[in-house]
């Protein structure tokens, strides 16, 4: 009798733990993909052009897009240079020195991007021939640059993004 009772207010607790009530509709996530295109309808498309020291450059190197809207940001790496790695990461205006210097102490396992509070987002590394795309939410109306921080790149490699708050 005593097992039965205990097995009986066994299969009452696990029955009522984390059941909702019939009338209240399930929470549903969406799905991953479906959400990413949902996020967003901006591209902040920028490619990385040249093959050498001489003639590397993000085109365009001026981009507006409007203040806290999620934006989707795909950078290009038009080189057929096989070690020439790119990536594009969003600073506050005029760290770029700071945040280059700091890129090459965080190294390959960081995707060559700092830790640093000046960093708004970043890409990975993308090699020739390579295209990598990521979203994120545009910060406060205002200047900022993006780019690559991968060693020696930086100032060759620099771009302005204008965050304002309505595209004319």
């Amino acid at each position: 009798m005593k097992k039965s009772i205990f097995y009986l207010l066994s299969l009452t607790l696990i029955s009522s733990c984390g059941e909702r009530a019939a009338d209240e509709p399930a929470e549903r996530l969406p799905e991953p993909e479906a959400a990413l295109h949902q996020a967003t309808d901006i591209l902040f498309h920028v490619r990385a052009v040249g093959d050498n020291m001489e003639d590397i450059e993000f085109m365009p190197n001026e981009y507006s897009v409007p203040a806290a809207t999620l934006i989707r940001v795909r950078l290009v790496n038009e080189s057929t240079e096989e070690n020439m790695f790119h990536n594009i990461v969003v600073i506050k205006m005029g760290t770029g020195e700071e945040v280059a210097r700091e890129a090459i102490e965080a190294g390959p396992d960081l995707n060559y991007v700092p830790r640093n509070p000046n960093v708004i987002t970043s890409s990975e590394l993308v090699g020739p021939g390579g295209i990598t795309e990521f979203n994120f939410s545009t910060p406060v109306a205002g200047s900022y640059h993006y780019i690559c921080t991968y060693p020696g790149h930086f100032p060759q490699m620099i771009g302005r993004l204008s965050v304002v708050e309505t595209i004319p």
